[in-house]
């Protein structure tokens, strides 16, 4: 089902729980939750990624869409084992922050990541370009940052 984006910016700043992909319980209530995101994502237009928070949930899950295919991928559990090169500047927005975009926002565009995939495979990768972005923007989110904590006080 379609979840409202949360917008509270206390809720946003929680951090995430770690996901234990051994229980039987766990998983269930993943996969309802993962439901929920897929509608979500799915019925906002402008949406190349969602995370959890988002929704309401606490929990270590995104899903970003894959350039240039646009397939979804879903992300448990996510790490950045490496960053690759030199940060850049980028402008960023975000469904929880309608109506604004923030610039200079430090992202690499080459990291090595570590994530467990909707099918309870662990991946280890290469994003680069766009999938590199985005995968550190919905990161942020379950690290409870969110893009207006990029501006300058």
């Amino acid at each position: 089902m379609k979840k409202q984006i949360v917008e509270d910016k206390d809720f946003l700043h929680q951090k995430s729980k770690r996901i234990d992909m051994c229980s039987y319980a766990e998983e269930k209530r993943i996969k309802t939750i993962l439901h929920d995101m897929k509608d979500t994502i799915a019925m906002s237009p402008k949406a190349i990624g969602l995370a959890a928070p988002q929704i309401g949930e606490l929990d270590r899950i995104f899903i970003f869409l894959r350039y240039p295919s646009y397939k979804r991928q879903v992300v448990i559990n996510p790490e950045i084992l490496e960053k690759l090169g030199k940060p850049e500047n980028l402008n960023e927005e975000c469904l929880s922050c309608p109506g604004q975009t923030i610039e200079n926002i430090p992202r690499f565009k080459k990291i090595r990541v570590k994530y467990t995939n909707e099918d309870g495979l662990s991946i280890i990768e290469t994003l680069t370009g766009i999938d590199a972005v985005v995968y550190q923007h919905e990161l942020d989110h379950l690290d409870g940052i969110i893009i207006t904590d990029y501006l300058p006080s």
